[in-house]
């Protein structure tokens, strides 16, 4: 259109369509039509504008230039970004994916199932950072900040809370929670007297000396002393049958039925008497 004077003249020759007969110009790159008034495919720009041009789309190699509408070819939108890409320019990773778009490189973010936040969204799409829960430490929010533990709760890490004078240091086992000791303290915070002993590691302990046959473990309680009892014995050190049963340790039986009765009308008495007096 307007000859070769014209500042929207797109092309510098043309031929004739024998079949439709009609001229069709030899467009120059990046132009198209039969007047070389729109842009090619994967160019964008307006031609009819004076001095109008056709650029080539700047999706930073993130597009097949082969395929059709891989951009606008009005506004340069890239439309069909490749290399999990996006951006109106192709310039940025696409949600889930971190690195540098424009040298090809975005990589799946791989964020831990129980240290990320669920509520976080999506990585960051340059440095691959995963939402982390509170307390949690990582680029995949895979371990605990020191001085916690737990991650496996899906709610944070918990803090080691370990006694820092029955303890070595402020860090403790990821799995467990145990902190580290120093001698003569134990416990999970290390501030208790050490294992199969009680009382107060600040003044004294005192050995548990659970009974072997009537006890369920070697530790008491880390406070009373009170051994862990079998079923049916009784006693500080589980060292007795308990009431109601008959034997020696450890094979103490129900006293059955019999005693049974008579020690639930004892009971029921002995309830009625407290309420009249």
């Amino acid at each position: 259109p307007g000859g070769p004077e014209s500042e929207v003249q797109h092309a510098d020759s043309c031929y004739e369509d024998p079949r439709l007969q009609t001229v069709v110009c030899n467009c120059y790159p990046g132009f198209n039509g039969p007047n070389c008034d729109v842009c090619s495919d994967n160019y964008f720009g307006n031609p009819k504008d004076v001095n109008g041009t056709c650029g080539p789309c700047v999706c930073n190699n993130n597009i097949d230039p082969n395929v059709a509408g891989s951009c606008d070819t009005t506004t340069g939108e890239c439309l069909k970004c490749l290399f999990n890409t996006e951006g109106f320019n192709c310039e940025q990773c696409s949600p889930g994916y971190y690195g540098d778009a424009t040298t090809q490189s975005c990589k799946q973010c791989i964020c831990d199932s129980f240290g990320t936040d669920p509520a976080g969204g999506d990585c960051d799409q340059i440095t691959g950072q995963c939402p982390c829960l509170p307390n949690v430490v990582g680029q995949q929010c895979d371990a605990c900040a020191p001085g916690f533990w737990n991650i496996t709760s899906q709610t944070g890490c918990a803090s080691c809370g370990c006694d820092p004078l029955g303890s070595s240091a402020i860090e403790c086992n990821q799995f467990d929670g145990q902190c580290r000791c120093n001698p003569g303290r134990g416990g999970r915070d290390c501030g208790s007297c050490e294992d199969n002993y009680w009382g107060d590691p600040t003044v004294q302990c005192y050995a548990c000396d659970c009974d072997n046959q009537g006890s369920a473990q070697t530790q008491c309680d880390r406070r009373s002393g009170q051994c862990v009892c079998l079923t049916g014995i009784s006693g500080y050190k589980c060292d007795r049958c308990d009431r109601g049963t008959t034997g020696e340790l450890p094979n103490c039986v129900p006293c059955g039925d019999c005693f049974n009765n008579w020690d639930r009308t004892i009971r029921d008495l002995s309830e009625q008497t407290r309420d009249l007096i």
